[in-house]
């Protein structure tokens, strides 16, 4: 889930999408398949969780999910068993 409100193009034919939250972005998923997700796991209203499990489960998407996490929580270990393919400690340099 890339969170973005607009679609900017970065190189040619890639179209990154972002949204302000979980909620919206399990809401955007709905509405369109994706070909890799983004998610930071410390997000308002929903954290990463529910939309990794939403994209597995309810939508049953295999779209390949990269989690980004601070290194000192726990969140990687459970992102992971959500479904999540890898993992980005921030900070990012």
């Amino acid at each position: 889930m890339l969170f973005i409100f607009h679609p900017i193009k970065l190189l040619l034919g890639v179209v990154i999408t972002e949204t302000v939250n979980g909620a919206e972005g399990r809401e955007r998923l709905k509405q369109r398949n994706v070909d890799l997700i983004l998610m930071d796991m410390n997000m308002p209203e929903m954290d990463g969780i529910g939309p990794i499990k939403s994209v597995r489960t309810d939508l049953n998407r295999e779209t390949s999910i990269i989690i980004i996490t601070r290194r000192e929580r726990g969140d990687r270990k459970s992102g992971m068993e959500a479904g999540a393919n890898a993992c980005i400690t921030k900070p990012l340099d």
